[in-house]
């Protein structure tokens, strides 16, 4: 596929998809936090795999009501899965960390116009 993407376009495309690519090592979370999450019983008391994973679809309906582009959405959701990993939170309290970390995720990625103001 991308050795049919060929003409003038295509050299930024390839430099910017390696500048990427480069940077993903350092928005991965760290394996040892995660599988804390997922060791959690499912008692409402502990965070679960499962309610990391209706935050994280908020995080995409947050990203496409306000037109941010996926590397925002990226962005926020690995800050999320990192938080988990070294913090333990209550489920009440995860939707404030989840939002947070996408207000977070706007501010590095978004142009500073098109961000929203906190109150937002």
């Amino acid at each position: 596929m991308i050795e049919q993407v060929t003409g003038a376009g295509a050299l930024p495309f390839t430099v910017q998809l390696k500048a990427l690519l480069d940077q993903e090592a350092k928005y991965q979370p760290k394996l040892c936090g995660l599988r804390i999450i997922e060791s959690a019983p499912e008692n409402g008391l502990r965070m679960t795999v499962k309610l990391r994973d209706f935050q994280v679809r908020d995080l995409l309906s947050l990203t496409r009501f306000f037109g941010f582009s996926s590397e925002t959405f990226s962005l926020a959701a690995s800050l999320l899965d990192r938080f988990l990993a070294v913090m333990k939170i209550q489920p009440k309290h995860l939707a404030c960390v989840g939002l947070c970390c996408f207000y977070i995720a706007v501010k590095t990625s978004e142009e500073e116009k098109s961000v929203p103001l906190a109150s937002d």
